[in-house]
């Protein structure tokens, strides 16, 4: 029996800014070409408030069922820190506020409090009230038992919801729209600069402190810093600014998406400081463009880069940004572009997509 109608819900605001909000619209865009579709978007327009889904889930669970009858199919993203009851879940979870290892079961009860200003006083008291914070758990556990099929975004997460979940899954790497992706391929042919580029968050969970801490014991390499800032990362961003003593660090926090592009694709080495996160698509795509990345050895950038161009110091991140300088380039021959094409690659994603939709149906029907 073929599957004709879907239900989407959600928490990604129509215009987010982050590539997991640019991700997940290009996958329901492509689900809409396949199926009737309809979506039901919770927090529309900020992740502060989707955080406050715990308190409504007695509200959300009955919604969660009556769709699941209506609809041959009903696919859910973590809606923030919460997972959304359905028959098909798609599951990347957020960077830990701590930047460090955060298992699953943590983002739905035992997470350390966030970076101050990540959420308002009073949600932030909510959400860690020991009175409170149970009845939270029980509901988070609640809606995974009513969770079908799982899909992670990478391997990392496959084997965290293997570990702390004792779920099996299946791994569906999200991707970018083909004319961004062709876009990227043809920036591979131009002629680069020795310069060091960032694209991220300026917020204190991405450790871009890393990045100034490097650029100062290379005062000889200019550093480009872009991204963008939310109100809790204006004191950061501050403090990034004073630590730089070198004088070679631009910041561009601003930085439209065209600029941005042409300063990638005439700079050399793309640096990546964040911890544990679960794809990292600012440096598949830059990858895809032909330049050289260094990443922290953690999270995403494990399955898909090499040993030497990974740190877990700033020396060995000073040595590895060095070696990427030093070492030329062949457009023609770059296999780490190639392997993160056939990563972001929407056709793949189209592909494997619609069938764990059908896959799912068959196995709610049974």
């Amino acid at each position: 029996m073929p599957v004709r109608s879907l239900a989407i819900v959600h928490a990604t605001p129509p215009q987010g800014r982050t590539g997991g909000y640019r991700m997940n619209r290009l996958m329901y865009d492509l689900l809409a070409k396949h199926y009737e579709t309809r979506e039901y978007a919770f927090a529309r327009g900020s992740p502060t408030l989707s955080a406050a889904f715990y308190p409504f889930y007695p509200l959300a669970r009955p919604l969660a069922e009556g769709l699941m009858t209506r609809y041959d199919v009903v696919f859910t993203e973590w809606c923030g820190y919460f997972p959304a009851p359905g028959d098909l879940t798609y599951l990347g979870p957020p960077t830990p506020p701590s930047g460090g290892p955060l298992p699953l079961r943590r983002l739905m009860g035992i997470g350390p409090r966030p970076t101050p200003g990540f959420w308002p006083p009073p949600l932030e008291w909510l959400y860690y009230n020991p009175i409170v914070r149970p009845l939270f758990d029980a509901a988070a556990m609640d809606a995974l038992d009513r969770i079908g099929t799982i899909c992670a975004t990478g391997r990392m997460i496959q084997a965290q919801i293997r570990e702390d979940l004792r779920r099996e899954s299946r791994v569906i790497y999200p991707a970018i729209p083909a004319d961004e992706l062709a876009a990227l391929v043809a920036m591979r042919s131009g002629v680069r600069e020795r310069r060091v580029v960032v694209v991220s968050r300026i917020v204190p969970e991405k450790h871009v402190e890393d990045v100034v801490e490097i650029a100062n014991r290379m005062a000889d390499v200019p550093f480009a810093i872009v991204g963008y800032v939310p109100g809790y990362g204006r004191a950061y961003l501050d403090q990034l600014r004073r630590a730089s003593r070198a004088g070679n660090v631009q910041f561009f926090p601003d930085l439209d998406e065209a600029a941005k592009g042409e300063l990638i694709a005439r700079s050399r080495v793309f640096l990546n400081p964040s911890r544990n996160d679960t794809l990292v698509i600012a440096l598949l795509e830059a990858m895809v463009s032909g330049i050289a990345p260094v990443a922290h050895a953690s999270g995403g950038p494990l399955e898909y880069l090499e040993p030497h161009q990974m740190y877990r110091t700033i020396e060995e991140g000073v040595a590895a940004v060095r070696a990427a300088l030093d070492r030329p380039t062949d457009p023609a021959r770059n296999e780490g572009a190639e392997r993160a094409r056939s990563i972001l690659d929407p056709v793949r994603l189209e592909r494997e997509i619609v069938q764990a939709v059908e896959d799912a149906a068959v196995a709610k029907r049974r």
